[in-house]
């Protein structure tokens, strides 16, 4: 059955009856040759970006289309792929192939190098395209127009076919010749006042600026912790070279009188709430007349400590049910915990702790150590004089046992995890009455051990 056609499109009556916006497509083409390795594996945060990007469009979109020559690196990320019908015809050629294959009379386009989505301003785009009737909606910037992050119209196809058969392939002069609708730059920033959703990662320095801004501002007394280093990355079928970000290590060795030495390996920094907050975790002190003397070397990496009764001590605060804390205040905490873990995020190389409560977070700190953290945030709260029996811990990592019996020695009612605990972890948090919380993350957690501490939670932990 031949295919009906009306100016020059195939199945034009069909496409009348698509609706208006529902693709969006991702253009992965190109030689990536200023780069040096392909674009489509460009990877923030230990994930490729454009996994990220795909996630973000599926909350806007119900159909995306990748336009690549490697469809392998799509499996099971619930996309469409497909390739170019005119070859090595540039960016209009991926326009084109995106246009033919869509299921929506526009298309909204990407380029695989654009890791900065703006749903605001895509919406706007909708909403100029309903208004004007324009083939194409697209954005300026610098009194040039941005031809992705862009909506096509399905009906510029037979122009696009057109020049791309008689070599007059330029993406540039094809927007200035169709009826656009243009954004100003102005009108942009009300939705992205630096108008980074039109960032392009053309080259490694590109690459390394925008992973560096891509981290936020670095955390406190971190900036000694990170260096980058030369290596070398497999993936997708290919060895690059790259610069990556990585964590430094150091070794505290703590020689406690009357007792011996204790090795602890580190991030170079908070050392002397370290040493401080580790002699109270484990119990060679109860507050801070304990400890005579503590001479600590930064640069040898020693650390000599006197104490007035050497010998492992109890907690004298027993844990009680006073304190209670709000879900929603909780939550809020923990995202904002999460975002400001910039470093843990950019290197995927250290954890962090931080000591809150219902006003929000007191302190936090970070370590190549999730214990070394809560030794960190307890040596903060000793020498500070920061009482600890009504506040409660955030932790990056999993919990074992022995994270419960450091916040036992603190007597810290409450430990919160976006993680696991082990089961003797909750086995221990429920004989020391600990509430313990475990994968918390946007609107939910769950409870392990002692859920009365929670403002509403009238119900009892399941029994086996």
């Amino acid at each position: 059955m031949k295919e009906k056609r009306e100016n020059g499109i195939p199945g034009a009556e069909m496409s009348r009856e698509m609706p208006l916006f529902g693709t969006a497509a991702i253009l992965a083409g190109g030689r990536s040759s200023r780069m040096g390795f392909d674009k489509q594996l460009l990877m923030e945060d230990d994930r490729r970006i454009l996994e990220r990007v795909v996630e973000t469009l599926k909350a806007e979109f119900p159909d995306i289309l990748i336009v690549t020559a490697r469809p392998e690196l799509y499996e099971g990320m619930g996309v469409r792929v497909c390739g170019d019908t005119y070859r090595d015809k540039g960016p209009l050629a991926g326009v084109h192939a995106a246009l033919e294959q869509s299921r929506s009379r526009y298309v909204y386009l990407l380029a695989c190098d654009m890791p900065i989505l703006c749903p605001d301003f895509i919406r706007y785009m909708k909403e100029r395209i309903e208004q004007t009737g324009a083939d194409i909606c697209v954005g300026q910037k610098n009194d040039r127009l941005e031809p992705f992050n862009t909506f096509y119209s399905r009906a510029l196809l037979p122009e696009i076919t057109h020049r791309l058969q008689t070599g007059n392939a330029s993406l540039f002069r094809f927007i200035y010749a169709s009826r656009a609708c243009v954004i100003s730059p102005e009108e942009a920033a009300r939705f992205d006042k630096e108008l980074a959703m039109f960032t392009n990662l053309n080259t490694r320095t590109e690459f390394e600026k925008y992973l560096g801004t891509a981290a936020g501002a670095p955390e406190d007394g971190t900036a000694e912790l990170v260096d980058k280093l030369d290596i070398l990355r497999y993936i997708g079928g290919e060895f690059i070279q790259l610069r990556d970000l990585m964590v430094h290590e150091k070794t505290l060795v703590l020689t406690i009188e009357g007792i011996g030495t204790r090795t602890l390996y580190c991030s170079p920094s908070e050392l002397r709430e370290l040493a401080a907050g580790h002699l109270l975790t484990e119990g060679y002190i109860r507050n801070r007349e304990d400890i005579v003397s503590l001479e600590l070397d930064e640069e040898a990496g020693k650390a000599d400590i006197v104490l007035a009764a050497p010998g492992k001590k109890l907690p004298t605060e027993p844990l009680t049910d006073s304190c209670v804390f709000d879900p929603e205040i909780l939550l809020a905490n923990q995202q904002r915990f999460y975002d400001g873990s910039t470093v843990q995020k950019a290197t995927a190389g250290t954890h962090r702790c931080a000591l809150c409560d219902d006003s929000g977070t007191i302190f936090s700190s970070i370590d190549i150590s999730r214990h070394n953290c809560i030794d960190k945030i307890a040596g903060k709260a000793l020498l500070r004089g920061v009482s600890l029996g009504d506040k409660y811990l955030l932790t990056s990592g999993r919990i074992p046992v022995d994270m419960i019996r450091k916040a036992a020695a603190l007597s810290v009612p409450m430990i919160v995890s976006r993680s696991t605990p082990t089961i003797a972890a909750v086995e221990t948090a429920r004989a020391a009455n600990i509430t313990l919380l475990g994968f918390s993350r946007e609107n939910r957690f769950n409870i392990y051990s002692a859920p009365q501490r929670l403002k509403g939670c009238t119900l009892p932990i399941p029994e086996r």
